[in-house]
């Protein structure tokens, strides 16, 4: 015992030693007249109302998005819901979005339970028995679920957004 400790008191010294020896002082140098990389915007998730929690109102939004709001995000990402029957529970928001002159973008978290492996919309949960479904699209569905997505997109297009 007496000798690990030894040997880990020497690593521990050569490893300081090293560092303030071989150590250099590094600078940076900052140009600002030159680019090396675009950054388009910062932002953040909206929730959907489709969740029934955490869902923004109109005042929260305008306080973190827009140009003269506390947070100055200028992208906002918004919830496609698995069910076109509550797309209609995001357009508020998106349209709202949009007359802000934000960036949106949506994203899915998961696709019709139908079309799924484990016919569920959590990608894993328990069954009954305990077991647990993990879920995937099944490949008969890829083109469907394509189109889905697409129609979420005509969708938002066709209302102003």
């Amino acid at each position: 015992m007496k000798k690990l400790l030894n040997l880990l008191i020497i690593h521990v010294v050569c490893m300081f030693f090293s560092c303030f020896y071989y150590g250099q002082l590094t600078s940076v140098k900052i140009d600002k007249n030159i680019s090396y990389q675009k950054i388009t915007g910062f932002g953040g998730f909206v929730c959907s109302p489709t969740f029934g929690y955490n869902h923004m109102t109109t005042l929260e939004i305008q306080t973190l998005w827009g140009a003269a709001s506390e947070g100055g995000y200028n992208i906002m990402r918004l919830y496609i819901p698995e069910n076109s029957n509550n797309w209609s529970s995001v357009l508020p928001t998106a349209q709202l979005a949009k007359s802000m002159g934000l960036t949106i973008f949506a994203s899915p978290w998961t696709m019709p339970a139908a079309w799924k492996t484990n016919n569920h919309v959590n990608a894993v949960y328990t069954d009954p028995n305990g077991v647990q479904q993990i879920g995937s699209l099944k490949p008969e569905n890829y083109q469907d679920y394509a189109l889905y997505l697409n129609s979420f997109v005509t969708y938002l297009q066709t209302n102003g957004v």
